[in-house]
């Protein structure tokens, strides 16, 4: 996830077992044992607060020098995960996603293609369609009705200057779903059954 951190820093961690294991920028220029030090004032960045760091790093390299970051589709939301209502932030590129609450992270990669194409990342305790839809697809909205729950409308969004348009939804029952795929102009492009 996106934590903010005293002084207006911003770290992102990858989470494995509810621990910070990966620093992956800090633009404050801190190390591993200044950023250990100030993770008493760490929080979950909301997602105003990630936006505005990714409109800050679009097109730029990093301090070192690096090549700059892919674009990025950012989402966040609401899921009842061990019955208590979270929030979760999501990050998509061409070639991975990560999706997180303030305690747990889950990531897949896969191979993006022409088209549309859905997907299913599947944990023990989560399940996250993921629906990419790259040029010359058309889609730019779904709705996503997973089995006995209501449905869910979701936006494709565009991944920077990229022909590329995305979004995800996670859930936690143990079902299948159906994905009804919209152009921007509201017109069905087809239903894609997802899992059995």
């Amino acid at each position: 996830g996106v934590y903010v951190v005293s002084g207006g820093l911003f770290a992102a961690n990858v989470q494995e077992s509810g621990t910070a294991v990966a620093t992956l920028y800090s633009p404050g220029g801190l190390g591993p044992s200044e950023l250990g030090a100030l993770a008493g004032t760490m929080r979950l960045a909301t997602a105003d607060e990630w936006r505005a760091v990714q409109a800050g790093r679009d097109g730029q390299g990093s301090q070192d020098g690096s090549e700059a970051y892919p674009p990025e589709v950012l989402q966040s939301g609401r899921l009842i995960l061990d019955d208590v209502d979270v929030t979760w932030n999501s990050q998509i590129n061409t070639e991975s996603m990560y999706i997180s609450t303030d305690d747990r992270g889950w990531n897949g990669t896969f191979r993006l293609h022409d088209g549309i194409e859905v997907r299913r990342f599947s944990a023990p305790d989560v399940s996250v369609i993921l629906i990419t839809a790259y040029w010359p697809s058309t889609a730019r909205s779904a709705t996503v009705t997973i089995d006995g729950a209501a449905p869910v409308e979701v936006t494709l969004e565009q991944m920077g200057d990229e022909p590329v348009w995305a979004a995800l939804v996670p859930y936690t029952e143990l079902a299948d779903a159906t994905v009804d795929l919209r152009d921007a102009d509201g017109q069905s492009l087809g239903q894609v059954r997802v899992g059995g």
